[in-house]
């Protein structure tokens, strides 16, 4: 009767390793992926709220207000009911915020219509009139992958201009995201009626 063969210990130990050593490679790489998947959607939905936007312009003669709960604002319902300008599940950004968030509805995009801004008494802020200026008439945020809010001229990034005038009042241009800083890195993926993809702090 012929003796069965079957493996050592120190076989399993190598082909253990080596599944280790093919998963520590493997794992990081998907999760990038993953990420970069996420940046890919956040860029197209943008486009897609951005016809949104404009196509509400045409039938109501203005844009949609931002949602009305509090700083910092976000895409409200009125993009979706009773006339549905996209499909409910593009008001959600990918990248929900860690941390502070005011609680209602913290999975959304934020957004800001600057056509709507003004002081209680009438006045438009200065901030808001350079704002429109680069931006257009409203502005579009997500968190990116590092889900935080990076506000320029906070504890986070203190003292960050936003013009080469030195003018910090502009509240709607924030850090933008670049992926050559690493893929999860500070910034906010960013889109505006005038700069669809990089703003530039000039």
């Amino acid at each position: 009767m012929a003796k069965e063969k079957g493996f050592t210990l120190i076989e399993l130990l190598i082909v253990v390793a080596i599944i280790g050593i093919l998963a520590a490679i493997a794992i990081p790489n998907f999760l990038q992926a993953q990420i970069r998947a996420k940046i890919a959607r956040v860029r197209g939905e943008h486009q897609s709220i951005a016809v949104a936007l404009e196509t509400y312009r045409i039938d109501n003669n203005g844009y949609c207000q931002d949602w009305v709960g509090g700083w910092p604002y976000y895409l409200p319902d009125t993009l979706t009911t009773p006339i549905e300008y996209f499909a409910t599940h593009v008001l959600y950004d990918p990248f929900p915020t860690y941390g502070w968030t005011p609680p209602a509805i913290p999975l959304r995009y934020r957004y800001k219509n600057l056509a709507s801004t003004v002081y209680t008494w009438g006045e438009v802020p200065a901030g808001t009139i350079a704002d429109r200026d680069k931006l257009g008439w409203w502005s579009l945020y997500s968190n990116g992958p590092n889900r935080v809010l990076d506000l320029p001229g906070t504890s986070r990034f203190p003292g960050r201009p936003l013009f080469a005038d030195g003018n910090n009042e502009g509240d709607w241009l924030w850090l933008i995201y670049d992926p050559t800083n690493g893929t999860v890195s500070n910034g906010d993926i960013y889109r505006s009626q005038k700069e669809s993809e990089v703003l530039t702090y000039d």
